[in-house]
């Protein structure tokens, strides 16, 4: 994988729960480079191919804002 910074770390631990129940992935701190975006984070789709994540967060000078990720495989 590339990484945009050489000097970090290519793997980051941290602490996950999954609620199928309410599709939400619960992480004990910011494992994307967004800031705000650890904490409850919901399961919009996931399949072979793809992983969709969606969360609020505030962002500074713009209120609160919904934060779409998708990942491919």
């Amino acid at each position: 994988a590339t990484k945009c910074e050489e000097s970090d770390p290519q793997t980051v631990e941290f602490a996950w729960d999954y609620d199928e129940s309410t599709n939400v992935l619960t992480v004990n701190k910011e494992i994307i480079d967004v800031p705000g975006s650890g904490g409850e984070i919901t399961v919009e789709n996931v399949n072979a191919t793809q992983l969709v994540l969606s969360q609020n967060i505030e962002v500074p000078g713009f209120g609160n804002q919904e934060v779409l990720l998708t990942l491919v495989h």
